[in-house]
């Protein structure tokens, strides 16, 4: 399932679902897998980076989804 769709300022399109971030630098017509295994809450763009929230944490990508780090981790603490 898609649980949210953003747009960068140069069109590329970052897709959060239950099995991860897909991405499409050509309006949609095609769509790569960039990060799988991971239940994507929602995502948040920022110039280039692209944050995502996880059930573990926040993950951040500086180079269009290619490799995500984790920068804040799960602390445990309730909603």
């Amino acid at each position: 399932a898609v649980h949210t769709v953003t747009e960068r300022a140069d069109g590329a399109l970052f897709a959060a679902t239950s099995d991860g971030i897909f991405t499409s630098f050509d309006d949609g017509k095609s769509w790569n897998h960039t990060m799988a295994n991971d239940w994507v809450n929602s995502l948040a763009v920022q110039g280039d980076v692209v944050f995502a929230s996880v059930d573990r944490g926040v993950l951040r990508s500086t180079d269009s989804g290619a490799t995500w780090d984790l920068v804040v981790a799960e602390q445990g603490v309730g909603y």
